[in-house]
């Protein structure tokens, strides 16, 4: 399928229509929810005044998600949505034409608000849509389902604002049996790469790109707590991680401690932007095994350089794990430097970690 639904809409007409479908959306919603309760009252004698307030919220976030497809000029993205809606309400023993009645309700109350060329936009966009939930009617529901869906879907989160809808989304999944951590590297990683190759070919801006980062920040924050730290059957080793001066970017290196930590490591994270001179203290208060450095920037490399020059008179133990995307982009760099080891993502940094500081216990074994 052609993935340019808007070859007679250019970028800023696609634009005011995502404008004009926010502005429509409390509206729409409400008339498509009040509709749809008419013709099923059922749904009010099961589920009481929920079944309008969840209706309502669902009609929302179908025309968000539509307003992000129609913005992005992609028919893929709404058909990912509506297949990932699809396989929700299976999971919840709601049969997918629900779906499709409402999406056709959506559009058809769309209609009235839209031009003619908006409204065959709109068209388009749902015919695919609906045809991605009537695919998924054979699919069965799965708790092991690859997170790939899940990912497309919060990344067109993310690059529209949806908060909520972030949230939401990941909740789904853990329901659905996925881990945190698999979450936080194929889900969470994964979009703020694509995110960030966005914004490098100016495919957004570099506000959406911030907030797309604060959304996943806020996201991380709800989850984390659900992970329980491994329990080292040894004394757990010492960990630092941040970031040097100069670097702006923290959710890698956040990202990278709470693994580390779930791994059954002691954490410090310093944040990003630290200091050179608290950095050093740092280290030496703590007897550190080991310091993780985020740099994403190759501007701050230098300020790298000097961290590990300035650190390795004070410990002869500790060693420097390396990671970000100034690292991933030169894949040689990090022993240019003087690094110990580099970790390209996070089950990477964690499987480094652990070669470069075994534990304690096992290091004064003798023969180890």
């Amino acid at each position: 399928m052609n993935d340019s639904p808007q070859r007679d809409l250019p970028p800023y007409d696609r634009t005011a229509l995502g404008d004009r479908l926010q502005q429509l959306t409390p509206e729409i919603a409400e008339q498509v929810t009040r509709a749809f309760l008419e013709r099923h009252p059922e749904w009010l004698s099961k589920y009481g005044e929920r079944a309008r307030k969840f209706g309502i919220e669902d009609a929302r976030f179908h025309i968000d998600f539509l307003r992000g497809a129609v913005e992005a000029g992609s028919v893929q993205a709404f058909e990912d949505y509506c297949e990932w809606a699809a396989r929700l309400l299976q999971s919840r023993a709601v049969a997918s034409r629900f779906l499709v009645e409402n999406l056709m309700q959506i559009e058809t109350a769309l209609g009235a608000g839209l031009s003619p060329e908006e409204q065959a936009v709109i068209a388009r966009m749902m015919e695919a849509g609906r045809a991605a939930c009537d695919r998924d009617k054979a699919r069965p529901a799965c708790p092991d389902t690859p997170l790939s869906l899940t990912r497309a879907v919060y990344l067109q989160s993310i690059l529209i604002g949806a908060r909520a809808g972030s949230v939401r989304i990941v909740e789904e999944a853990l329901k659905n049996g996925a881990g945190v951590f698999d979450i936080y590297a194929q889900v969470f990683q994964e979009s703020l790469y694509e995110v960030g190759r966005l914004w490098q070919e100016g495919k957004i801006s570099v506000s959406v790109e911030h907030r797309a980062t604060a959304i996943t920040q806020f996201v991380m924050a709800g989850i984390y707590s659900r992970a329980m730290p491994a329990r080292p059957s040894a004394p757990p080793r010492q960990a630092i991680v941040t970031g040097v001066a100069g670097e702006l970017h923290q959710i890698g290196a956040n990202m990278v401690a709470d693994v580390l930590e779930n791994a059954g490591w002691n954490v410090e994270f310093l944040g990003t932007d630290a200091p050179h001179a608290g950095i050093v203290d740092a280290v030496r208060a703590q007897d550190s095994d080991l310091l993780c450095i985020s740099a994403t920037m190759l501007s701050n490399v230098p300020n790298v350089v000097s961290l590990i020059r300035d650190l390795r008179p004070h410990s002869s133990r500790l060693r420097v794990l390396i990671g970000g995307s100034a690292f991933r982009s030169k894949p040689e760099l990090w022993m240019a430097i003087g690094a110990d080891g580099f970790a390209a993502d996070l089950s990477g940094a964690v499987e480094v970690a652990n070669r470069l500081s075994p534990r304690r216990a096992d290091r004064e074994t003798p023969g180890a």
